[in-house]
C-alpha cells in the first residue's frame, strides 16, 4: 500500500515537472518570436527589383539555351550573324551589342519571343494560326526576329502593329500581302504614334487602318504600294514625313470622313504616282525645307488640296485633277517655293489655283475651269501661264493684285463670269509682263 502511494506521487510529480517545461520553452519561443518581429526591416523596393531582375535574367538564359540545343541539333549554331541564342541574349542584358529593351514585351496574349533560325528570307505570319506552313500569329513577333532585306508575307487576317520600327532589329523590311488587300488589314493602334527611324520599309497590297495615329518618319524611307488607306486622319496626317524622309506611293488610295491630312511634309519629300485622295481636311501640307512631286492621281471633295507654306523647295504637279475641293485644288505662300504645274485639271473647286505671296509658279497645257471663284488667284506672287485653258469660272479667269508679277503665252480665255482678268485684256499673246 505505501509503495504504491510513493509510485502515484512520483508519476504525479513527473507530470508536473513537464508540464512546466513545456510551457517555459513555449513562452521562451514566443518571446524570441517578438523579439525578431520587433527587430525586422523589410527589403527596399531596390533589393526586390534586384532580386526578380536576377530570377528574370537567369529564366531567359535558361529559355535561350534549351532554344539553343534544339536549334544546334535542327539548323546548326547561331540565330543571326553566327551568334548563339544564350550569347544573344548576354548581350542584351549587358547592353553591349543590342538596344532592344528586355522588359516584358506583350504581343497579343503573349511576349515576344526568339523564333527558330531561319534561312529563307520571307516569313509567314497567318493571325488566326490556320496555317501550319506559319512562322507566327504575331506581325511584332517576326519584326523583333526579322534580319535586313526580309520579306514579310501576310495572310488574310487583322494585324495590330504595336512596337515602335526604331526599336527593332532590321534596317529593312517588306510586308507584302497575300490575297485580297481589303482582306489584309494593318492596324497602327500604338499608344502613339509609330516611329520609323533610321530604317527603310515598304508595304505592298494591303489595307493601312489609322484610329488618329500617324506613322511618324524620321531619316527614314517608306515604300507604299496597292494599299488602301482607312479610319480617322489626324490632322498631323497618315503619313509624318520628317528629317530627310522620303515616302513612296503608287497607286494608293484613301477616302476620309472630312477631316484631318493625308501626307504632313516637314523637312522631306513625298513621291505620288497613279493615287487618289478624297474626304480630307487637306491632302498635302508642305513645310520645313519640303518637296514634292505628284504625277497621273486625284485629289477631290476635300477642303484643300495641297497646301504649301513656310518652306524652301519644289513641288512637280503632273497629269493631275483637283476637282470639287471646297476651298481651293493648291494654295501656296512661300516666296521660297518654286511650283511646276502641267497637263492638269482645276475643275469645279472654289479656288482653283491660289497664290498668296508664294515663289515662282508656271502654268503648262492646263484647264482650270467651272470653279466657283477665281480659276486662278495671284496676290504678291510670280505666275508664268505658259499655256492653259481658263473658262466657266464664275468670277475671274485670272485674278491678280499690284504687286503680283504675272507672265503668260497661250491662254484660251471662254466665259469666265466677272471677266477673263480683273486687270488685263484677254487674249493678249507674250507681252513681258502685266
Amino acid at each position: 500500500m505505501i509503495k504504491k502511494i510513493m509510485s502515484d506521487t512520483w508519476a504525479k510529480a513527473f507530470f508536473t515537472l513537464s508540464i512546466v517545461c513545456l510551457l517555459g520553452s513555449m513562452t521562451k519561443g514566443f518571446m524570441s518570436l517578438v523579439k525578431n518581429a520587433a527587430s525586422y526591416t523589410p527589403p527596399s523596393s531596390a533589393q526586390v527589383s534586384k532580386q526578380l531582375t536576377q530570377a528574370g535574367n537567369k529564366a531567359i538564359q535558361q529559355n535561350a539555351q534549351n532554344m539553343n540545343n534544339l536549334a544546334n541539333n535542327t539548323y546548326g549554331n547561331g540565330v543571326r550573324s553566327n551568334t548563339s541564342p544564350v550569347q544573344h541574349i548576354n548581350n542584351i542584358i549587358n547592353k553591349q551589342q543590342s538596344k532592344v529593351d528586355l522588359k516584358p514585351r506583350v504581343v497579343g496574349n503573349g511576349a515576344v519571343n526568339f523564333i527558330q533560325p531561319k534561312n529563307k528570307s520571307f516569313w509567314l505570319v497567318d493571325p488566326e494560326g490556320l496555317d501550319q506552313t506559319a512562322d507566327s500569329k504575331s506581325i511584332d513577333e517576326v519584326i523583333f526576329n526579322a534580319k535586313d532585306g526580309d520579306i514579310v508575307k501576310l495572310k488574310p487576317g487583322i494585324y495590330d502593329l504595336d512596337i515602335a520600327f526604331s526599336n527593332s532589329p532590321p534596317k529593312y523590311i517588306k510586308f507584302e500581302g497575300q490575297g485580297e488587300k481589303k482582306d489584309i488589314k494593318i492596324n497602327v493602334e500604338t499608344g502613339w504614334d509609330f516611329e520609323i527611324k533610321n530604317k527603310k520599309m515598304s508595304f505592298m497590297n494591303l489595307t493601312l487602318s489609322f484610329n488618329e495615329k500617324s506613322i511618324k518618319m524620321i531619316n527614314s524611307q517608306v515604300d507604299v504600294k496597292d494599299v488602301t488607306l482607312e479610319g480617322v486622319a489626324k490632322y498631323s496626317g497618315f503619313f509624318r514625313i520628317e528629317a530627310n524622309s522620303t515616302l513612296n506611293l503608287t497607286n494608293v488610295h484613301a477616302h476620309g470622313a472630312g477631316r484631318g491630312t493625308v501626307l504632313n511634309i516637314q523637312h522631306g519629300k513625298a513621291i505620288i504616282e497613279k493615287s487618289s485622295f478624297s474626304g480630307f481636311s487637306k491632302v498635302l501640307d508642305v513645310s520645313k525645307r519640303s518637296s514634292f512631286e505628284i504625277r497621273n492621281s486625284k485629289i477631290t471633295h476635300s477642303d484643300r488640296g495641297i497646301y504649301i507654306y513656310k518652306t524652301l523647295g519644289k513641288g512637280i504637279i503632273e497629269n493631275t485633277e483637283f476637282s470639287d475641293n471646297l476651298n481651293y485644288g493648291v494654295y501656296s505662300s512661300a516666296p521660297r517655293f518654286s511650283l511646276s504645274i502641267k497637263n492638269s485639271k482645276f475643275i469645279r473647286n472654289n479656288i482653283g489655283l491660289k497664290l498668296n505671296g508664294g515663289g515662282q509658279t508656271d502654268v503648262y497645257d492646263s484647264t482650270i475651269s467651272q470653279n466657283f471663284d477665281d480659276g486662278i488667284h495671284v496676290y504678291d506672287s510670280k505666275l508664268t501661264v505658259h499655256s492653259a485653258k481658263i473658262q466657266s469660272n464664275q468670277n475671274y479667269g485670272i485674278y491678280k493684285n499690284n504687286r503680283s508679277q504675272i507672265k503668260y503665252g497661250d491662254i484660251k480665255y471662254y466665259n469666265n463670269g466677272r471677266g477673263n482678268t480683273n486687270r488685263i485684256r484677254s487674249n493678249l499673246r507674250y507681252p513681258a509682263s502685266f
